[in-house]
């Protein structure tokens, strides 16, 4: 058996913090989502001082639409790790999978005009 994976809080806080700024969100307004007490604790979370706990992670990837390996590496980690799914291997990538991948989903309109042509 290995030895579980460590993981780098600095880098999870800045994709904390760079997902929260792609919404358009403010650190109150997660304070809010959150139902947290203050802001520091989310400060802290984008700083890398502090995990989430479980259940304030996972409503943050929901609010994020991101997946857990987004949230874990940074882009470049991730393409490396196959964790991205790229727009030419959206053909052969089952609908039923793809409704499921917020990577796809990003791409699920333009996969389904593809399909839809080759179809027809």
């Amino acid at each position: 058996m290995e030895h579980r994976p460590e993981y780098d809080i600095k880098q999870i806080g800045r994709n904390l913090k760079r997902f929260r700024k792609a919404k358009n969100l403010s650190i109150d307004e997660i304070k809010e989502y959150l139902r947290l007490g203050s802001v520091q604790a989310v400060y802290k979370y984008e700083r890398g001082e502090n995990y989430p706990p479980a259940d304030a992670m996972f409503a943050l990837m929901e609010l994020y639409e991101i997946s857990l390996g987004d949230l874990l590496y940074s882009c470049e980690e991730a393409q490396e790790t196959s964790l991205y799914v790229k727009l030419p291997d959206l053909i052969s990538i089952d609908m039923a999978i793809a409704r499921h991948c917020i990577r796809v989903k990003k791409y699920r309109g333009l996969y389904l005009r593809h399909t839809d042509s080759l179809a027809g």
